[in-house]
Parts: C-alpha cells; sequence; structure tokens
C-alpha cells in the first residue's frame, strides 16, 4: 500500500516518511488489558493468584505465546524460576512486578534452545517494580498492544528499580531502555549487548555501580 502525506501549510508532498501499520497482530487487546485475575489464571492455568497478584511459582516454565499481564495486581515472580522464551515471544504487563530472586536462586530469562525472544516490558505501571537478581539472556524487542519496546527489558512511564542483574546477549537496540519514568538501576552487569546496554529516553533514573563488558 502506498501512503502519501501532505504539508498541510505548504500542500507539499513529505517524502521520507517512515510509517508502522497496526494489524491484528500489533492491534490494542483492551480484553488482555482489562482482564480479572480470575480470567486471566483461567486463560493461562500455570499462573496462580495470591492476595489479588497474579504469581509464577518457582519452577521452570516455557512460553510459546506472549503473556499480556492485566491492569489492577501486581506480578511476582518466585525466586530460583526458570522462564524459558519461544522465539518472538514477549512478557508485557500493565501492572508492576516483583522479579525478586536471590544469590543462590536468581530467576532466569531466556530462549528456548537459545532462540530470539522479544521483550519483558513494564507499561503504565502504578506502583514501583523490583527486579533484583534476575539474570535476562537473548532477547530482543517487540511491537504489541501500540507499544514498541526497544529493549530486552522495556520500562515505560513506570518507576522502580534494577539491580543485583545481569543483561547477556540483547539482540535489540537496548538491553535495557527505559522511558518516562523514575528507575534506580544499580549493581548490574551487561554483557555482549547487541547495540546499547542502557538507553535512558526522558528519565529521572540513578544509574550506578553497573558493569560493562
Amino acid at each position: 500500500t502506498k501512503v502519501s502525506i501532505i504539508n498541510a501549510i505548504t500542500q507539499k508532498n513529505i517524502k521520507d516518511v517512515s510509517a508502522r501499520y497496526m494489524d491484528e497482530s500489533t492491534s490494542i487487546d483492551f480484553n488482555k488489558l482489562n482482564s480479572s485475575v480470575t480470567d486471566f489464571i483461567s486463560l493461562h492455568p500455570f499462573f496462580s493468584e495470591t492476595n489479588g497478584n497474579i504469581v509464577l511459582r518457582r519452577g521452570t516454565y516455557n512460553l510459546n505465546q506472549d503473556i499480556v499481564i492485566p491492569k489492577k495486581t501486581r506480578f511476582i515472580v518466585e525466586a530460583g524460576t526458570n522462564i524459558f522464551m519461544g522465539e518472538g515471544v514477549s512478557i508485557d504487563s500493565h501492572s508492576p512486578v516483583t522479579f525478586q530472586g536471590t544469590i543462590d536462586a536468581p530467576i532466569r530469562i531466556q530462549g528456548i534452545d537459545n532462540s530470539v525472544w522479544g521483550s519483558v516490558r513494564i507499561i503504565d505501571a502504578p506502583d514501583n517494580s523490583i527486579i533484583d537478581h534476575v539474570i535476562i539472556d537473548g532477547g530482543k524487542d517487540d511491537y504489541m498492544n501500540g507499544v514498541f519496546s526497544i529493549g530486552m527489558l522495556s520500562i515505560y512511564h513506570s518507576n522502580g528499580i534494577v539491580q543485583n542483574s545481569e543483561f547477556k546477549n540483547s539482540h535489540g537496540d537496548d538491553a535495557l531502555n527505559i522511558k518516562y519514568g523514575k528507575v534506580v538501576v544499580k549493581n548490574n552487569f551487561f554483557t555482549k549487548s547487541g547495540y546499547d546496554a542502557i538507553d535512558l529516553d526522558v528519565t529521572a533514573s540513578v544509574i550506578d555501580g553497573n558493569r560493562f563488558f
């Protein structure tokens, strides 16, 4: 499809315009964004509910389709959990997250059979998120629910802390991308980033004690 754009003042054609088309795969799924915790778990029964939160219990999981965490909850992943992502698969959370690993039991997010997966996204979360002792390996970027996320971990219009974690083998623009939020990023390791390790856009974030290899 050919698209022409005309300047309303000069009535001249505008050249070199970058356009992105919205189709069924990229349009906003309001049903998923606004679903209840009960409906979410009925769709994804390997999650559980605790005090209104969506919880992924300690274990090993293969995700072969995108996971959309709805609004008005919190997404909790227990220490020692291993999440293997299918090619291009993303986790899209519209609630704050608590990924609380430990030194001895980190949370791991990586591709199934080393496939390049999508992005872990925290979008418009009203409360602080925690990413602590998490190893994120081999992701890229994604475009879903109307938002293009350019980081393997993308935090947009959300606040929180990312600490004591490791970002490895990112294939997209950024290993960690933060937009329009305040995030403390400290004591993390970034190795083999495809392009940028950390990219901050319009943010008052704090960067401290990180190492880059």
